[in-house]
């Protein structure tokens, strides 16, 4: 999830919200990031963070909610290709 084109491009915010209810529905899991085009929006993720509370996305799900949650989907991800 983007949070920088929330501003950036119309109809994301309804369309990640969309994908993300999906995502939550199914169980699946989510990166969330700030897609910065300036240093100064680096780590901004206000408003990815907002819309998943919003629809009460769980926090297990989002694959980089903390350094122990990515590095644990990393080791259980080792060694399994995508087409």
């Amino acid at each position: 999830i983007n949070s920088h084109s929330f501003s950036a491009r119309r109809g994301s915010r309804e369309n990640c919200r969309r994908i993300a209810l999906v995502c939550r529905d199914l169980g699946i899991p989510v990166v969330v990031d700030s897609d910065a085009h300036s240093a100064w929006s680096v780590g901004d993720l206000k408003d990815a963070l907002t819309m998943l509370r919003e629809i009460h996305f769980p926090r297990e799900l989002v694959v980089n909610a903390s350094f122990s949650t990515l590095t644990a989907w990393m080791e259980h991800r080792r060694g399994r290709h995508i087409l």
